[in-house]
């Protein structure tokens, strides 16, 4: 299911991005064109979710039905991060945090319905509604095409 692991702040500089899913993320927030790429990798790329505490440290594999509760803002939306250096963006978090690293789709199907939160302390990051997430797993969100068609004379700026 998953790798359960405890960290300490590492981080001094700003390293955004240092992977492929940060970086496309970044590109997409700019380019229309790049979101498929984006939702591909967010389906397959790990995710970080943090978790409630734990005596257990270091790495370790989750046995089939074990319950974890993920931590969640008071407004119920789950904060999730591209890499482990995203949860100390902004100081926000600044002591060692459980967490657990999932793909990205095991982790929406565990998640359905709930409303997730893509790096909540980045200058990058975007929402996760449950609609979009459910055509994210569907494929459904892939079919959405980008071109218009202008039928008439139109101004533009």
């Amino acid at each position: 299911m998953g790798l359960f692991d405890i960290f300490k702040k590492k981080k001094i500089e700003n390293s955004f991005p240092e992977n492929e899913l940060e970086k496309t993320l970044y590109q997409a927030s700019t380019n229309s064109s790049k979101r498929d790429e984006f939702y591909m990798k967010l389906l397959w790329n790990d995710l970080i979710v943090l978790t409630d505490k734990t005596d257990k440290k270091g790495t370790q594999i989750l046995e089939e039905n074990t319950s974890v509760k993920f931590v969640t803002f008071e407004d119920g939306k789950i904060p999730v991060f591209a890499s482990t250096n995203r949860i100390f963006d902004k100081g926000f978090i600044k002591e060692e945090v459980p967490f657990l690293a999932l793909k990205g789709q095991n982790l929406f199907e565990i998640t359905k319905g709930a409303t997730l939160i893509l790096n909540p302390y980045s200058d990058y990051g975007k929402e996760l509604i449950p609609n979009e997430i459910e055509r994210l797993l569907n494929g459904s969100i892939f079919d959405q095409s980008n071109e218009m068609k202008i039928e008439e004379e139109t101004k533009y700026k």
